[in-house]
């Protein structure tokens, strides 16, 4: 980083950062006209452009930064503005408690803990942008010029050419990965996020559940709403388009309570799942005409094909619930180092495969069975081929019943019993295990109602702890 300084260090200190293809001094020449007034304005060069050296790192960038900001008793900042590559040091200056920021603004930026893919994406079209550019001899492309007029166009083009590939991939690190927390209602007050209409950073933030939450105030003046993250009731976000202001709306930021109950959906999708599997499919019976002990119908392929797609989506639902879930209980019940708390996240972990797993690996065998009454006609020769198929997927169905379900059922009965959680006593039975029991009940009435009460324990047990580890609203 090369520090470009100008004004009065006795005036109000602005910080300008400025994003991937422009320089600081760029930005200043840009930006200066639209101040009144006289203040203290620090505009580096970052990483791979103007004067600066390789962009390293933002942890760098920024160590430059606040050096100079202590050396010249810089410590109180009117405004801190970052626009992309450049919020990625913005932030950092605005979460230091060494420093007193009363006003941020960040432009386009990508609020993810972890983006891998799109840091891969995004450096791989750099990096392809890169050897077009030097075809073209550092002249601006089309799209460039349209978007920004031919001489900002130019300027991004000469920086463009001294950016090196290890430049690109650092700066697209460094923008797609950032440590998040919530903020205070005073940090909210401060902060103002503007993104595009189209703006791809703002798809990237929206689907960050946990943490990205804005809010416009109704007495925000025209045209500069401002915006908190972790607001109140209403989700929403104000953008900009070329200086043209548009409401977005953001995706809800979910309470702990409702990720939880996330998994209610996923296992009612299971059970749903689980009668089109085994309900008059499959059953014993002492029926002279019984195989084996069993009997069989050919039921539609199109209940196993739903069942299937029923799972996935079981699946990805329970994934939310699960992270959510063991979040809450080794933040907020402190029990990572209980051995019946291990055992409990493990078979939730195993669930999220297990639950895919076990739709197609079951619904293989019907639709094998109909497959070899269409084309022998013997229930025998059918039931040989169902069973040798099972024989094959045994092994992987049986352990992760164990690691999923008799896991969950001792580590929850455990966590009960213990007090670690604050349920009652009787929720012991609200596992899958035991619940599943219960459910053999059910083929006295008909063989094949049994088929969706591990499921149902599921459901019991992560409706409990929706309603009794967190409160309504709460967040961990």
């Amino acid at each position: 980083m090369f520090i470009n300084e100008y004004g009065n260090r006795n005036d109000p200190t602005v910080i300008l950062l400025a994003p991937m293809m422009i320089s600081g001094s760029d930005l200043y020449a840009q930006m200066r006209p639209f101040f009144q007034g006289s203040y203290h304005i620090v505009a580096p060069d970052q990483g791979g452009h103007g004067k600066a050296g390789a962009y390293v790192s933002a942890d760098e960038e920024y160590r430059t930064l606040k050096s100079f900001l202590l050396e010249t008793c810089c410590t109180n900042i009117e405004l801190v503005y970052g626009a992309s590559m450049g919020v990625a040091v913005a932030y950092r200056l605005f979460m230091d408690p060494e420093f007193t920021v009363s006003h941020a603004w960040f432009d386009g930026v990508a609020l993810k803990e972890s983006a891998g893919f799109a840091e891969w994406f995004i450096s791989r079209m750099f990096r392809k942008r890169k050897k077009l550019s030097a075809k073209r001899k550092s002249k601006p492309s089309s799209m460039l010029v349209k978007m920004y007029g031919y001489d900002f166009a130019q300027q991004m083009a000469n920086n463009f050419e001294r950016i090196t590939p290890e430049d690109i991939d650092a700066i697209c690190h460094a923008c797609c990965h950032y440590d998040l927390r919530k903020l205070t209602d005073e940090e909210q007050k401060k902060l103002h996020l503007d993104f595009g209409e189209k703006d791809f950073d703002l798809k990237l933030s929206r689907k960050n559940i946990p943490t990205v939450h804005a809010q416009g105030g109704a007495h925000d003046p025209p045209r500069i709403p401002a915006l908190w993250l972790y607001g109140s009731e209403f989700e929403g976000i104000r953008g900009r388009d070329r200086a043209v202001y548009q409401e977005v709306r953001m995706m809800k930021n979910l309470s702990s309570r409702q990720k939880i109950l996330f998994c209610v959906y996923a296992m009612i999708l299971a059970i749903i799942g689980d009668y089109l599997l085994g309900f008059g499919t499959f059953s014993f019976s002492d029926s002279p005409d019984a195989y084996m002990g069993m009997t069989a119908n050919v039921v539609p392929d199109w209940r196993y094909a739903a069942s299937s797609i029923l799972g996935f989506i079981c699946a990805a639902l329970f994934a939310v619930a699960a992270t959510e879930l063991m979040k809450v209980m080794e933040k907020k019940y402190s029990l990572a180092d209980s051995r019946l708390y291990k055992l409990f996240k493990i078979a939730n972990w195993s669930g999220i495969l297990y639950f895919a797993f076990i739709h197609i690996g079951i619904c293989m065998l019907p639709v094998i069975f109909n497959a070899g009454m269409e084309a022998t006609g013997s229930l025998q020769a059918s039931m040989d081929m169902v069973i040798r198929v099972l024989k094959s997927i045994a092994v992987p169905l049986g352990l992760g019943f164990v690691i999923c379900d008799v896991f969950v059922t001792i580590g929850w009965i455990g966590l009960v019993v213990k007090g670690k959680l604050p349920v009652r006593k009787i929720a012991l039975i609200c596992n899958p295990v035991v619940i599943s029991l219960l459910g053999q009940l059910m083929n006295y009435i008909a063989e094949g109602l049994d088929s969706g009460f591990e499921s149902f324990g599921w459901l019991l047990m992560y409706l409990v702890c929706a309603l009794k580890l967190v409160d309504k609203e709460e967040r961990i």
